[in-house]
């Protein structure tokens, strides 16, 4: 199929991946479109994403579908790293 979108409720997730011979054919930026549009119809106030993308090209895709960069700022934390565990 070439598309995974999700959307649980308003405080849900939207996961989106569009296959890469289909990029650049406004399939990606109407998934968005749509559910952001669900996402009002339901009651909610406000979307946010997050990315670990550093492409120039991918955050002109979320600016051009209405997100804003500069409004919020994330940060994500791991678990530390646990110790390897002894074979016994």
């Amino acid at each position: 199929m070439g598309v995974l979108a999700t959307l649980r409720a308003c405080s849900g997730r939207l996961g989106v991946v569009v296959e890469e011979s289909r990029r650049g054919t406004g399939l990606g930026r109407q998934i968005m479109a749509d559910t952001l549009r669900t996402a009002w119809d339901a009651g909610c106030h406000k979307a946010m994403l997050m990315t670990g993308s550093r492409n120039p090209a991918t955050h002109g895709f979320y600016r051009a579908c209405g997100f804003s960069p500069d409004i919020k700022t994330a940060y994500l934390a791991r678990p530390a790293a646990l110790p390897a565990r002894s074979a016994s």
